[in-house]
């Protein structure tokens, strides 16, 4: 069998990035949730705020992009981060207790 390196077209790589890769590495389309707001305050980073509304700091990037922010590193008191909260993105499942 012969090696073939996968054909990615330019539509394919447009469409990917209108998509979130949650924890779950699940592409969700953006337009499928309501963002909530976040506004920022002295001392935030976009790092924190990742970690802590969507529970994975990794994904700060998403916030700048959603926010429309073109310098991660730089954000100001009273600017405003749109967030798609994780329990809004992951399916529900029955909850189990943990053995300890």
């Amino acid at each position: 069998p012969e090696n073939h390196a996968p054909i990615v077209s330019a539509v394919a790589e447009k469409q990917s990035q209108a998509f979130v890769k949650p924890s779950d590495n699940h592409a969700i389309p953006e337009a499928s949730y309501e963002f909530s707001i976040y506004q920022v305050v002295r001392g935030d980073t976009l790092w924190a705020i990742a970690g802590t509304y969507l529970h994975n700091p990794f994904r700060y990037p998403d916030l700048a992009r959603w926010s429309n922010i073109k310098n991660p590193d730089l954000i100001y008191p009273g600017n405003q981060v749109k967030y798609i909260p994780p329990e809004s993105v992951q399916p529900k499942t029955a909850k189990t207790k943990a053995k300890h």
